[in-house]
């Protein structure tokens, strides 16, 4: 599958997903688990700020939001949706970024 480099895009398979993140949401989703939705972001900056190429995967049970590093790897957040608190939808309209907010053991954290 093309991915236009400025622009997100709705990805077909896991397959279609770009290194790293390919192979770090390949070893985070459950064998066996389908994924429901796939969406690649790629990496963009503004004058005051930078943003990675993430991918967005939605599953039955929860979500999983894969990043690049600076150092060319990949780091994975994911979640249940029962532990899920909310999305931020303002900052998706406002600069493009989606944010979760979600809890583990008492505590809560955010992707992005």
């Amino acid at each position: 599958m093309e991915i236009d480099p400025r622009f997100p895009v709705k990805l077909d398979a896991i397959s279609d997903v770009p290194e790293p993140l390919r192979t770090a949401l390949i070893e985070s989703v459950p064998s066996g688990e389908s994924v429901r939705l796939l969406v690649h972001s790629p990496a963009f900056s503004t004058a005051t700020a930078k943003s990675p190429a993430t991918v967005l995967a939605i599953t039955a049970n929860g979500w999983f939001v894969c990043s690049e590093t600076e150092d060319g790897g990949a780091a994975v957040e994911k979640c249940d949706f029962r532990n899920t608190l909310f999305f931020e939808l303002t900052s998706i309209l406002l600069s493009g970024q989606l944010k979760i907010f979600f809890a583990t053991v008492g505590t809560s954290y955010a992707a992005t």
